[in-house]
């Protein structure tokens, strides 16, 4: 994740996306965290927006995060 920069919350936002997209399973908000050295309350906090706006996936039976289709959307 780019250290300094003049909009940290995009930039946790596309750290994360580029972690869950270069994962081969879903990942927990700790192991996001830890992986990204973010606050694990911080972390949740992104993956709940992203969640919101269908760029990633919860599954509440694992308690894990997955990207979502609305990724796609960005990619076109």
């Amino acid at each position: 994740m780019k250290q300094n920069s003049k909009a940290p919350a995009i930039a946790r936002a596309a750290a994360i996306l580029r972690l869950l997209g270069r994962s081969e399973a879903p990942l927990g908000v700790n192991a996001v965290a830890r992986e990204l050295s973010l606050v694990p309350s911080t972390c949740l906090y992104v993956l709940r927006a992203l969640a919101d706006e269908g760029l990633v996936a919860f599954d509440p039976a694992t308690k894990r995060y997955s990207l979502d289709a609305g990724v796609l959307t960005l990619a076109r």
